[in-house]
C-alpha cells in the first residue's frame, strides 16, 4: 500500500485579522474559526410543467466566526470597531478580514467585511466564550484542505 505519512495540524499556523490587526485569544472549546457561505450557489427552478432551470447565483458573500475567551484583548478590539461601524453617519470603508492557515496554504480573505451584530453576553463563574460573526464579500483561495 505504501508509505502513508500523517499529516500535521497546528492551530499556533492559523492567523486571523481584522483591519490589520492580528486577532488572538482563541477560545479552546469547538471550531474557534469557522467559515460559510451565505446561501447556495446553485438553485433550481422548475415551472409548473416540469422543466427545471439552473440558477447560477452571484451573490458570494459569506460568513466568518471567531469564537474568542472572553478576557481576550480582541474582543475589546472587535467591541470597539463594531461600535464605531454602527454609528449614524458612518459610511466607511470596512476593514479588511483574512485568514490564513500555514498547515495547508489555505487563504479567505475580504477588501471589506463587517461585524453582523454584537455578541451575546454571559456571566459565569469562569470566563466564558464571546462568538464575533463578520460577513463580506469573501473570496476563498483553497490549497490542501477544505476549510
Amino acid at each position: 500500500m505504501g508509505n502513508l505519512t500523517p499529516a500535521n495540524h497546528s492551530f499556533q499556523l492559523v492567523v486571523a485579522s481584522y483591519g490589520g490587526v492580528r486577532i488572538s485569544g482563541f477560545a479552546d472549546q469547538g471550531d474557534p474559526i469557522s467559515y460559510a457561505p451565505n446561501g447556495e450557489d446553485v438553485t433550481s427552478s422548475q415551472g409548473p410543467d416540469g422543466e427545471t432551470v439552473i440558477n447560477k447565483m452571484a451573490q458570494r458573500n459569506s460568513r466568518l466566526t471567531l469564537r474568542l475567551m472572553a478576557g481576550s484583548g480582541s474582543v475589546d478590539y472587535l467591541s470597539d470597531l463594531y461600535n464605531v461601524h454602527r454609528q449614524p453617519g458612518f459610511r466607511g470603508p470596512y476593514p479588511a478580514c483574512n485568514v490564513t492557515d500555514a498547515n495547508t496554504g489555505s487563504t479567505i480573505t475580504a477588501a471589506q467585511a463587517w461585524i453582523v451584530g454584537a455578541p451575546p453576553v454571559a456571566y459565569g463563574s469562569e470566563a466564558g466564550v464571546v462568538e464575533f460573526v463578520i460577513e463580506g464579500g469573501f473570496l476563498q483561495v483553497m490549497r490542501g484542505a477544505l476549510i
